[in-house]
């Protein structure tokens, strides 16, 4: 396969990454037929229960504790490593934004302005290619380390979420965050081999467009994952 043919594959995957997680809570939310009536009635009459992660957030709730593989384990595990998981993926979003610009400010000290387009590609080549690779390895390892501890995080929360339908509005917004965590993270991947293959080829426009859509999305990924957390634990929808 050709660099223009990997190159479409990847983007192609990006856009059912991010497009397929909305269609699915869409869906999800959007009930038809008699059932739904069926359901709106009986919500009239008795109270839903209560969603198990949101119910965590209450004192003396008494909710279950969730499992990984049919091991228990205690629920603050879940609320603890979500919160570290978000900090430490933010932490490699800083670092691949200071590699960034670490890239471009010594890609442009070797630049002149008569530089010609191959000439520029080569530089891009030589700089990637050399110094700078504890923040290039930095910016990976911290986000397989932040993603590693993240997947335990969505088993144990899989493991005590209610139903469609049968939580709280804050459970069901805390449940939908992790969907879309899970598409912004595939783009976000997706993304990342687009720009290292830009980089290999020096194709410094395509840097521009796929870094700065890179970056937001690291911005992104951590903000949905604390902010999910903080929604529950502060309970701030009613």
């Amino acid at each position: 396969m050709n660099y223009r043919s990997f190159r479409i594959s990847l983007i192609a995957l990006l856009i059912f990454a991010i497009a397929m997680p909305g269609s699915f809570l869409a869906a999800e939310d959007s009930p038809v037929g008699p059932e739904a009536v069926t359901a709106a009635t009986a919500a009239e009459e008795t109270p839903p229960p209560a969603d198990t992660v949101s119910a965590a957030t209450e004192a003396g709730a008494g909710a279950p504790d969730p499992n990984v593989f049919g091991l228990t384990v205690p629920l603050d595990s879940h609320r603890i490593l979500g919160y570290a998981s978000g900090g430490i993926l933010l932490a490699s979003g800083v670092l691949g934004v200071v590699r960034y610009f670490d890239l471009k400010t010594r890609s442009h000290a070797y630049r002149t302005d008569d530089e010609l387009e191959d000439e520029c590609s080569d530089v891009i080549k030589y700089v990637w290619g050399s110094d700078g690779q504890i923040l290039r390895w930095g910016h990976v390892g911290t986000l397989v380390l932040g993603e590693s501890l993240y997947l335990y995080d969505a088993l144990t929360g899989i493991s005590i979420i209610a139903p469609p339908g049968k939580g709280t509005a804050e459970g069901a917004l805390h449940r939908n965050a992790f969907f879309l965590h899970a598409g912004m993270m595939v783009g976000e991947i997706i993304l990342g081999f687009l720009t290292t293959d830009a980089l290999s080829r020096g194709a410094h426009d395509q840097i521009n467009l796929y870094g700065a859509i890179h970056a937001g999305l690291g911005v992104a990924i951590p903000t949905v994952i604390i902010g999910s957390g903080l929604m529950v634990d502060l309970d701030l929808v009613k």
